[in-house]
């Protein structure tokens, strides 16, 4: 009898951790910061290449880039997409890269424009390895334009 109630009770323990645990995450976590892309482009030679494969640490299939003033909409069937938090259709400052695997959201970075711009691009979706740019810097910011058209 106690054996079973001791077991009972660390069964409960432990489910009760879990439960607290999986509420307790952020549903918006971040997998990638503004702050490592940044460091990730002052790794690379002016006109080098940058891939996002080199540099997320988390599953994806395609990347998804909407530049300022762009509507979400653009992307609305990816599933998720509605729970993103971001102005992108109302700043000029920001760049939006979402990141999705099976037609899902992964994650997604409001991106500074200071930082690098993707205004220069000239697509919206980019399969994983695809994902490759050629950075132009100037004395402002940093340009990136895709590598395959």
């Amino acid at each position: 009898m106690k054996r079973t109630f001791l077991i009972t009770t660390l069964i409960t323990v432990l489910l009760v951790s879990v439960l607290v645990t999986l509420l307790s995450l952020d549903k918006d976590q971040k997998l990638l910061s503004a702050s490592e892309l940044k460091e990730s482009f002052k790794k690379v030679e002016d006109n080098g290449e940058f891939s996002f494969d080199s540099i997320t640490n988390f599953e994806w299939d395609t990347l998804y880039l909407l530049t300022p003033y762009s509507s979400i909409d653009q992307i609305k069937d990816i599933r998720g997409i509605k729970n993103i938090d971001t102005n992108i259709s109302e700043s000029d400052s920001i760049n939006l890269l979402v990141f999705s695997k099976e037609n899902k959201v992964v994650t997604y970075l409001d991106f500074p424009r200071i930082y690098g711009d993707f205004a220069y691009v000239t697509q919206k979706q980019y399969e994983r390895h695809k994902a490759v740019f050629i950075l132009d810097r100037n004395e402002i910011t940093i340009n990136l334009k895709n590598k395959y058209k």
